[in-house]
């Protein structure tokens, strides 16, 4: 096998691995220089789509509970944490991260 066919196969398979994972979880992220989208949905509730200018207005609205209809929160946060929101000036309050009050899935 050549070592194209080989880095194709293995771009597939790591592929097909991220999006089996899924188990009812969608997520949805886009940006560019000047605009930025998200969506994340777990266990049917919704964040709608939230949009921003900037990259510390993405940061901010992924902090912001009611704005994303207090879902996927765990979802938001690994997000955030991602985009190195931190580093903007943007702190994830730490009320929002009580684990009583995620919607983070049971560890086995």
């Amino acid at each position: 096998m050549s070592k194209s066919s080989l880095s194709l196969l293995f771009a597939s398979v790591s592929i097909l691995a991220l999006t089996a994972c899924g188990n009812g979880t969608k997520k949805s992220i886009s940006e560019n220089s000047t605009k930025t989208e998200y969506s994340f949905e777990y266990n049917g509730c919704k964040t709608g789509v939230q949009t921003a200018d900037s990259a510390v207005g993405n940061c901010r609205n992924l902090t912001n509970d009611a704005l994303n209809n207090h879902c996927a929160d765990w979802m938001r946060k690994d997000a955030f944490d991602k985009a190195r929101c931190t580093d903007l000036g943007v702190s994830w309050d730490d009320s929002s991260t009580d684990e009583d009050a995620r919607d983070i899935p049971a560890s086995n």
